[in-house]
């Protein structure tokens, strides 16, 4: 069973061609542990109302060092779902 232990596993697993279980471990963890509730309410409807490319520049500020690993539109098409 693959697992996440690593920055670099986070990459990997985000950098994807296929769905793996490594993969979907990163969506939950960043669909739960990054954004509480109301933050992600936020972040959608920053999304909607900035558009793509500057909600891009606003996540990498709010994720700082996080943003720095995350591919944000990753992010964005986390959020939407």
């Amino acid at each position: 069973m693959e697992s996440i232990s690593s920055p670099q596993d986070v990459l990997k697993a985000l950098n994807r061609e296929k769905q793996s279980t490594a993969n979907k471990i990163v969506d939950e963890v960043i669909a739960q542990a990054i954004f509480c509730p109301a933050q992600r309410e936020h972040l959608i409807a920053m999304c909607y109302q900035v558009g793509e490319e500057q909600f891009r520049e606003f996540t990498k500020i709010q994720l700082n060092t996080f943003g720095k690993m995350v591919n944000t539109t990753k992010v964005i098409v986390i959020i939407r779902k």
